[in-house]
């Protein structure tokens, strides 16, 4: 198993993730496809095997985290989707405070780069940031204590952690879709569980490639909300459709 996920992480923008997460989607890979299975169970597995295994886990690692991140490097540019909104960052946090009002506390869960964006925010607001490894962690931690910014840094599996500390907004940028196979399911119990008043959650118009998606609208989505009972204003930008949710 160790050298596997040896393997698995020798991608550069895997390499980051904790061995306990690689050997989660590792296992749910084998649990899928019994004849490797039995053979990694007997010792029988062969090169090609490994191989095959090796990039399926990687495929879905990368949906999940890779495919955000194009360095290691604490800057805006590291990170695909706050890439993308340089230079809206005042405007797009203007227009959700204009509806959310201007809040005392933000969770930004999966929250990549964002807390370098600390500083469109404002200084006198507290600020939760969620990620995934503990390197990313590390990484936020250390910028939180430079620039002496208010807030903590929580790491989590959204897939199976919900227990966050209460916030007035809770930011779900660009997350939803990458969940796993359930996501549609995990995407309602996160919203159902956050303790927000209200919740700003967006999904991408655009690939990886930067191309325009054929279906970029989320139906299942907004059909969730309404069926929850949760009211929603939605806005576009060029890459991305942004959901102001209001829970309580």
């Amino acid at each position: 198993m160790k050298e596997i996920i040896k393997k698995i992480k020798s991608k550069k923008t895997l390499d980051r993730l904790d061995d306990t997460f690689v050997e989660s989607f590792l296992n749910i890979f084998l649990k899928k496809n019994s004849k490797l299975n039995k053979k990694y169970l007997d010792g029988e597995l062969k090169k090609k095997d490994i191989r095959i295994i090796v990039k399926s886990v990687r495929n879905n690692l990368n949906r999940f985290y890779g495919q955000f991140w194009t360095s290691d490097k604490l800057k805006l540019e590291s990170h695909r989707s706050t890439k993308e909104r340089l230079g809206i960052y005042d405007k797009l946090y203007s227009f959700i405070f204009s509806i959310t009002c201007r809040p005392k506390t933000i969770l930004d869960l999966a929250c990549g780069l964002n807390p370098l964006t600390y500083k469109n925010i404002g200084n006198d607001i507290y600020f939760i940031a969620v990620e995934l490894t503990e390197y990313d962690c590390g990484k936020i931690k250390e910028y939180f204590e430079r620039e002496n910014i208010k807030g903590e840094v929580i790491r989590a599996d959204l897939r199976t952690y919900n227990t966050f500390p209460s916030a007035d907004l809770c930011f779900m940028f660009k997350i939803l879709d990458s969940l796993g196979g359930n996501n549609n399911l995990i995407a309602e119990n996160l919203i159902r569980s956050v303790k927000a008043k209200y919740i700003v959650a967006s999904f991408s118009t655009k690939n990886v490639k930067g191309k325009k998606m054929n279906y970029p609208k989320r139906g299942w989505f907004e059909i969730m909300l309404r069926r929850i009972g949760y009211r929603f204003v939605k806005f576009d930008t060029n890459n991305e459709v942004f959901y102001i949710i209001k829970k309580l």
